[in-house]
């Protein structure tokens, strides 16, 4: 599991403000492909910890 640091690079605050702006203006991908991949990824890898 990924450490979560209360400090935000200035990188992820602009990439937050990319996502924040393509979402007001309507022109926001998501690409599902990839999410049920990932999904399947943490599936077997947590079915490998058992």
């Amino acid at each position: 599991m990924q450490n979560l640091t209360t400090t935000t690079s200035e990188e992820d605050i602009n990439r937050i403000d990319s996502i924040r702006s393509q979402l007001s203006e309507d022109n926001y991908f998501v690409d599902s492909l990839q999410i049920a991949d990932k999904i399947i990824d943490i599936e077997l890898a947590l079915a490998g910890s058992s």
